[in-house]
């Protein structure tokens, strides 16, 4: 009996926990294309800034992601047709209502690259920044469901002595715990 209450308290704690590292975070899914006929996979974890201005028109998130780059131009490019991408970055969230409710993010951040060259693409340096931009809707009552498009940009910023860049547009899919 004692061992029954010790595992229902101990329960209750990790929903309690797991509760609290939910709220306010989401998971998205991104595919794509980029650069030199390459293929994007993208999955990003999310976490909403806590707002203590209630009543600004402004939001935003914290996000990590893990951006996988595939080539299908496999003659031209043979020796890294796969390549990885970690990121951190943080984005500023404008809502907008017309008919549906819409989000335009713009996020800025720092990403490692496996690769130096990513798909024919001379990034400098394996160390990068992130540059985006995207718009969602967010349908329903709960707003839970995100459905969007992002551009996003890597690059050195000219930090190095090669700065040829990549440029992806990613459909995403995604979903907020609140």
């Amino acid at each position: 009996m004692i061992v029954k209450v010790i595992r229902l308290i101990f329960g209750c704690l990790l929903l309690i926990a797991s509760n609290m590292v939910l709220a306010k975070t989401a998971v998205t899914a991104g595919y794509g294309s980029g650069n030199s006929r390459s293929e994007i996979y993208r999955l990003n974890i999310q976490r909403a800034w806590s707002s203590h201005a209630k009543h600004s028109r402004f939001t935003g998130y914290w996000e990590l992601a893990f951006t996988k780059v595939n080539s299908n131009d496999k003659v031209a490019i043979a020796n890294n047709n796969s390549t990885q991408i970690f990121s951190a970055s943080a984005a500023l969230r404008i809502p907008y209502r017309f008919v549906l409710d819409w989000v335009v993010d713009i996020g800025f951040g720092f990403a490692n690259s496996s690769d130096r060259v990513v798909v024919g693409r001379d990034l400098g340096s394996n160390l990068v920044f992130e540059d985006r931009v995207g718009i969602s809707i967010l349908p329903g009552r709960a707003r839970r469901l995100e459905i969007g498009y992002r551009f996003i940009h890597y690059s050195n910023a000219y930090l190095a002595g090669t700065n040829q860049g990549l440029n992806i547009h990613l459909f995403t899919l995604g979903y907020w715990f609140y």
